[in-house]
């Protein structure tokens, strides 16, 4: 399997090669922060929070809907 990155380097072991999940992380990052205008960890944390509300049903379909095209 390639490197999950993107790279598609072959890790020997787990899903990434040495260091590449980071790369991962700040491409995610940058790509949110372009989107927002917000850096994208604030972004990245904004929808984990919005999801797990939706799981344990603090916030209805739509509102969920709603933050997610609010991100794209």
């Amino acid at each position: 399997m390639p490197c999950e990155c993107g790279c598609q380097e072959n890790p020997s072991r787990g899903d990434f090669l040495p260091g590449h999940d980071q790369r991962l992380r700040a491409d995610l990052e940058a790509r949110l922060a372009q989107a927002t205008g917000r850096r994208g960890l604030l972004v990245i944390r904004d929808l984990v929070d919005s999801i797990f509300a939706w799981k344990e049903g603090a916030i209805p379909d739509a509102v969920l809907l709603a933050r997610l095209r609010g991100v794209i």
